[in-house]
């Protein structure tokens, strides 16, 4: 959702109760929607402060924030409404970002020469430019996957991976997008269309402080008070950038008891932690996130939600965080599924109601038929690669 145009007032920071960890967290899990709060797909995505667009973790991710979902809903926000874009942005990740603020994540997309994406594909740049002007005249008689652009190129298509190299490098400048996938809510197999068939794309793009200034606001309403090092890890930009960012939508110094570090927040977000009621159900919600959830990805710093001891299980080397069980705002767990069984290992006690109440929450997308507990997970580092997405099938 946009952010609102209210105008709160100024707040007095002497009538505010000390603000602490679990006031921050209690707020995030609001803000987020987690468990259901949002009424629609296209808002998950905005309170989520945007959402990872690979499958399975976009309609897990937007399944944990939206009460009645279907992953028809999803597609039509995505194919047919053209709300939300699959997009190529934040450290070059794909995200699910509304529509209206496509041009600014493209800012914040990494882009390497053109010669470092010809030599990945096989190509000389001679080679390559010719094969992607006539990837966009493919693509533009209608959208094709992968494997169909491949087969219209014939004989000119280079070996291996190169086509999926020259389909990356397009990405990342939007001369095409993901639109429609094939194959369900797991696929992984996109159609490109021709993005400027798609949306339509402003000639001159933001500055990169304007375009960070715009994304801050709804990052940090789902994430703060956060720090200028967590945006700028979140949108791989230097913190110098970020705190200008921060600096521009006029975020402020807060003090948070329980988070360390140089925090920043917002007028909206201060008056949002000064009327949020002081306790409430939300310390004891259980809620099921899928790896490279948002509310897990959001900062450089994870210990306000992870406690160190439990990083190894949690976090690969590269960073990446698997499916979280999150208790009260916290990490309390691992999940994984195999088949129709829920496997699941627990950091701390949790109720069997509870955890058998948050399995029912993927009813739309898995069905489950048993939970079942591993107790001696292994570490992350040292798995095999991408053991992140599976963390408890061996």
């Amino acid at each position: 959702m946009p952010r609102s145009d209210r105008r709160p007032q100024p707040i007095d920071m002497a009538a505010i109760k000390p603000l602490t960890l679990a006031n921050v967290l209690r707020r995030a899990v609001r803000a987020h929607a987690l468990g259901g709060r949002s009424a629609t797909v296209v808002e998950a995505v905005w309170r989520a402060g945007f959402v990872y667009g690979s499958a399975p973790t976009c309609h897990l991710a937007v399944l944990a924030r939206t009460a009645s979902y279907k992953p028809s809903r999803f597609e039509d926000a995505i194919v047919k409404k053209r709300q939300l874009v699959r997009v190529r942005a934040m450290r070059g990740s794909v995200y699910l970002i509304p529509r209206e603020l496509v041009p600014h994540v493209l800012c914040l997309t990494p882009l390497r020469p053109l010669e470092h994406y010809a030599k990945l594909a096989g190509l000389t740049v001679r080679e390559f430019v010719p094969l992607t002007k006539r990837i966009e005249e493919i693509v533009a008689e209608k959208p094709r996957t992968a494997a169909e652009i491949r087969e219209a190129l014939g004989k000119k298509a280079p070996a291996g991976s190169g086509v999926s190299m020259i389909l990356g490098r397009m990405n990342r400048e939007a001369r095409i997008v993901r639109a429609a996938v094939r194959g369900g809510a797991r696929s992984q197999t996109y159609e490109y269309a021709l993005m400027a068939d798609w949306i339509d794309l402003p000639e001159e793009r933001p500055s990169l402080v304007a375009a960070l200034a715009a994304l801050a606001p709804h990052w940090l309403q789902a994430n703060g008070p956060a720090t200028a090092a967590d945006l700028a890890w979140w949108a791989g930009t230097s913190k110098r950038d970020a705190a200008a960012a921060l600096k521009a939508i006029g975020a402020r110094p807060v003090e948070v008891k329980g988070i360390q570090g140089e925090l920043l927040a917002t007028e909206e977000l201060l008056d949002d932690l000064a009327t949020a009621p002081s306790t409430d159900g939300d310390t004891a919600e259980v809620h099921l996130l899928p790896c490279w959830d948002s509310y897990l990805m959001a900062h450089g710093d994870r210990r306000r939600y992870l406690d160190d001891a439990h990083r190894p299980l949690v976090l690969d080397k590269m960073g990446n965080f698997t499916n979280a069980v999150l208790r009260g705002g916290r990490v309390a767990g691992i999940w994984d599924l195999d088949g129709t069984t829920l496997l699941y290992s627990l950091f701390e006690k949790i109720g069997r109601r509870a955890l058998e109440a948050a399995a029912k929450q993927l009813a739309p997308l898995h069905e489950l038929d048993s939970l079942e507990e591993v107790k001696r997970p292994e570490p992350l580092v040292g798995q095999r690669k991408n053991g992140f997405l599976a963390p408890l099938r061996s």
